[in-house]
């Protein structure tokens, strides 16, 4: 019943059972304010983000705004589990950051359970760059402390590789010459971390390293 005052909506991830199916990728994802946490999820070509509200108390305190990297797919929907239900928010994204703000103006309205889906679109004036012309590989993944990254950029326009942490902090910007096409990265502390190569006008392109010591 869409009224009743307990309804819940109940997000379940299934693996396909057939043993020549694409193994699950799941990719670990948290907001910037630390508020929420989740994974993004790709399988058999499909993606979907979900991300839960982290208040463990025993009244839980509806996410009125959060920020998250998002450097993926246009056709992923976003789940946000925890927000004011029926609330109305305005979602932003400028090719690389999701805002979510709670606004009466906004574009955007959960459901009365306090569930968020929407998808983002490429900021207008931003070229999309077609995979199929543009690699960006990190290797070795996992790794010990030391890796390198490659790209192919027909388009030549990306300035900087930007290496942050899981819940969206960026702990090392590296400046690119328009000629380069190779650079390695040092880790000093094992962990999760998100290696984004970025540009002016061009999409970003974005890799989780597991670095083990």
């Amino acid at each position: 019943v869409p009224s009743n005052p307990l309804r819940e909506d109940i997000l379940t991830v299934f693996q396909p059972g057939n043993l020549s199916a694409t193994e699950m990728v799941t990719i670990a994802i948290a907001t910037i304010q630390n508020n929420m946490e989740g994974s993004l999820i790709q399988n058999n070509g499909a993606e979907e983000l979900v991300l839960f509200n982290r208040d463990t108390t025993k009244y839980l305190q509806p996410i009125t705004m959060c920020t998250y990297l998002y450097s993926f797919s246009q056709n992923t929907i976003h789940t946000l589990v925890g927000v004011v239900p029926n609330g109305i928010y305005q979602v932003d994204y400028d090719g690389t950051t999701v805002t979510v703000n709670q606004n009466a103006a906004g574009n955007e309205t959960a459901s009365p359970s306090g569930v968020l889906r929407f998808t983002v679109q490429m900021p207008v004036g931003m070229i999309v760059v077609d995979s199929k012309r543009t690699t960006f590989k990190v290797y070795p993944n996992p790794s010990t402390g030391t890796i390198t990254c490659a790209w192919d950029n027909l388009y030549g326009k990306f300035e900087k590789l930007e290496i942050s942490t899981i819940y969206g902090q960026t702990i090392q910007s590296i400046h690119l010459d328009a000629s380069q096409r190779e650079r390695k990265i040092n880790f000093e502390v094992q962990g999760i971390y998100f290696v984004s190569l970025k540009g002016s006008g061009v999409e970003s392109k974005t890799v989780k390293v597991v670095v083990c010591k």
